[in-house]
């Protein structure tokens, strides 16, 4: 699973330079990292993170940090034993090769409303405001989909109790709850490939925010809070979303957001 909805943090990562790398706030479980598959991506270039260099998970309600790193985490200055979970207090700083990280409890999730920008192929994108209902994806042919709204909190078993469902095959259904959608992939024969921003995701529960881009065969699901602005990647090997902060490099491959060759959705 790559998200719950019970406990949140807000992080920031900021280098030794005291540039912000990265800012937000995110749904616990979290891994933090420079691969593809962290959370919380940093860049590429701070050579001596791993690809997870930590995680952080709620146990008995605290919230606790592991290192799953080789160059190690501190906190204090003193260096924490790897792939143990320690108990930290709701405020913590900790200390990573190049990076320091500001990790602040919080009470719940940011208050947004969800939308999705669902776009196949080179064909016009389409908003889909989900106003608390749930997103249905359905296979459509031989590699389409077909995307069908549903009542809040949507599952296979209510599906399966609809007239006529024998004849469809879920792919996804997508729940708004506070601060992202909770996402479920069924078990299915010969899935389409799905993925996750760069991660592949397997059958199973997965957890979605704004900014997130959910490719499912040929057909790209945008997670956008309303009123926000963000930036598609120009670069055509990405193609993810970035806060609307064009002087800066793309959070996934480093290519500069140049308002002017970049997509801007709102």
């Amino acid at each position: 699973m790559t998200g719950s909805a019970g406990m949140f943090v807000d992080i920031e990562a900021i280098a030794d330079s005291g540039e912000t790398l990265a800012s937000g706030r995110y749904a616990v479980p979290v891994t933090i990292g420079r691969g593809d598959q962290a959370n919380l991506r940093l860049p590429e270039t701070l050579s001596q993170l791993s690809r997870i260099h930590l995680e952080l998970t709620e146990r008995g309600g605290r919230l606790h940090v592991t290192d799953t790193s080789t160059n190690g985490v501190s906190r204090d200055g003193n260096r924490l034993t790897r792939g143990e979970p320690l108990r930290i207090g709701d405020r913590e700083d900790l200390e990573l090769p190049g990076v320091r990280l500001n990790i602040q409890r919080v009470g719940g999730a940011p208050e947004a409303d969800i939308h999705i920008v669902a776009r196949v192929g080179s064909k016009p994108s389409r908003k889909v405001p989900l106003g608390g209902e749930a997103l249905v994806v359905f296979a459509q042919g031989t590699a389409g989909a077909a995307l069908e709204k549903r009542p809040s909190g949507f599952s296979l078993d209510d599906f399966a109790a609809e007239p006529g469902s024998a004849s469809k095959a879920v792919l996804a259904i997508l729940n708004p709850e506070p601060g992202g959608l909770a996402l479920h992939l069924p078990r299915i024969d010969n899935p389409p490939d799905i993925r996750l921003n760069r991660a592949e995701l397997t059958p199973g529960q997965h957890w979605m925010v704004p900014l997130d881009v959910l490719t499912i065969g040929g057909l790209r699901l945008e997670v956008h809070a309303s009123g926000s602005r963000a930036i598609e990647c120009v670069n055509a090997r990405c193609r993810l979303l970035n806060a609307y902060r064009p002087e800066e490099n793309c959070r996934w491959c480093g290519y500069k957001l140049i308002e002017g060759v970049s997509r801007m959705v709102e």
